[in-house]
């Protein structure tokens, strides 16, 4: 299957025309470079979303929910006085801005500690007997925060905080700091403010009212106590609300990897144009080696792997700079994220496996895809017609027509797609419909 000749032939060529084999390096390099660093960035934020999600549901079977407005704080006290359903915790959520950290969003949470001791796996244990716990019910200003969170801003027990909620500024004090052996949910207190329900409820303006009720109960006590809630509230997954916000997100996450992979795109016409070029300058070679009796099997699976050869060291270029380039797309991405869907943090990323699989896998498929079309050129030189340029203009003469309508059809299909439906999948099927279709019709 491999011809010693033709492998030795592509490599005197690369290092001959070494500034176009760096071209296609540095297409397939860009490429999965944009690919990877889009692909942590999205998946950071969804991991960090997840784990504060889960450090804050805590064991929590169910949630009562309402409105915008909340659950009525009584609503909370009918359930354990007259339903009988004790094991339920008042939770109040909002969210503010650290002055210390310039700007940075944060999450408050408001718990009872006694009642959320059987629902929260963040308190220490025996947190009541801890010095001055009597401050985080007596203090409105006392909160408590994570390790990770302390070490950034360089505090202390007893140190101030200035937030910012809606148009005011409040001043807060570190009542203790919160520890786990658990890096993962050290990583979902991130960016918590742990503080009491009532102190929240002020700090909030939402006095009175709740945000959800956590509720840890079987089923059929579940259904009791669905039965007993007023219209304008319900018994819901704690999980429920996390996931609908998550799924808003998501087509902003595809949209990012969509867009990514049109830095490939641009790199798959790189190599295209390249392996073309060099195929137009080894055409006699290639008629003499046919001649000779190497099978056009040979050539195009030569081609084929002189384009996965550079792609792959393109691709681990690109694994490398996509690491750099996902330490600032990381940022902007959580920014826009935290902006219009949900607050998030991400303090690191890492490259994973599956991330870096992902990258070879689409930067290698990517050149074969883009060096097929010249590999099959290549395999079909004719001995004969080697020698003659005119029969390759001839050739494109007669294909050239087909090539435009074959683009014509593809553009229009594209525009059909971006017009008829606002369905996300389809408009990017369309985008690079019109892309294919455009670049069919370019002589």
């Amino acid at each position: 299957m491999l011809n010693p000749a033709l492998m030795r032939l592509a490599w005197r060529e690369s290092a001959r025309r070494a500034g176009y084999t760096a071209l296609m390096v540095l297409g397939v390099a860009l490429g999965v470079a944009v690919v990877v660093a889009i692909d942590l960035a999205n998946e950071s934020a969804r991991r960090a979303f997840a784990l504060s999600t889960d450090a804050v549901a805590g064991r929590a079977t169910h949630v009562i929910v309402g409105g915008p407005s909340g659950v009525p704080e009584a609503v909370y006290r009918q359930a354990r006085a007259e339903w009988g359903v004790r094991s339920t915790t008042p939770v109040v959520e909002g969210y503010g801005i650290l002055v210390e950290q310039g700007g940075v969003g944060v999450q408050i949470l408001g718990i009872d500690p006694i009642a959320s001791a059987s629902f929260q796996t963040v308190l220490p244990p025996r947190m009541g007997s801890l010095p001055g716990f009597e401050r985080f019910y007596l203090d409105p200003s006392a909160v408590l925060i994570s390790s990770r969170l302390a070490e950034r801003l360089g505090a202390r027990p007893g140190d101030s905080l200035t937030v910012q909620v809606n148009d005011r500024l409040a001043s807060l004090t570190v009542l203790g700091i919160l520890r786990s052996p658990d890096p993962l949910q050290l990583a979902g207190l991130d960016n918590i403010l742990l503080m009491d329900v009532a102190s929240a409820q002020e700090l909030l303006g939402m006095v009175g009212r709740l945000t959800r009720i956590d509720v840890m109960a079987t089923d059929e006590v579940a259904k009791g106590i669905a039965s007993r809630l007023p219209p304008d509230l319900r018994l819901a997954p704690p999980t429920e609300q996390a996931e609908a916000t998550a799924q808003l997100a998501s087509a902003f996450q595809l949209n990012l990897s969509a867009l990514s992979l049109l830095a490939l795109v641009v790199g798959m016409f790189l190599i295209y144009n390249t392996m073309l070029f060099s195929i137009l300058r080894r055409r006699t070679v290639l008629g003499i080696l046919a001649a000779l009796g190497v099978s056009p099997l040979q050539v195009f699976v030569s081609f084929l792997l002189e384009a996965a050869a550079v792609s792959a060291v393109g691709g681990l270029l690109g694994l490398g700079v996509g690491r750099v380039l996902a330490t600032a797309t990381v940022r902007l991405t959580t920014q826009t994220i935290t902006d219009f869907y949900f607050l998030t943090t991400v303090s690191g990323v890492s490259l994973d496996a599956a991330t870096a699989l992902k990258g070879l896998a689409l930067g290698i498929g990517a050149g074969i895809l883009g060096a097929a079309a010249p590999a099959l050129e290549a395999a079909g030189v004719p001995p004969v017609s080697a020698m003659q340029r005119s029969s390759l203009e001839l050739r494109l003469r007669q294909w050239l027509p087909w090539l435009t309508a074959t683009g014509i059809v593809f553009a229009l299909l594209g525009a059909g797609l971006l017009m008829l439906t606002p369905q996300l999948t389809a408009n990017f099927l369309g985008i690079f419909a019109v892309l294919l279709g455009v670049a069919l019709m370019v002589p």
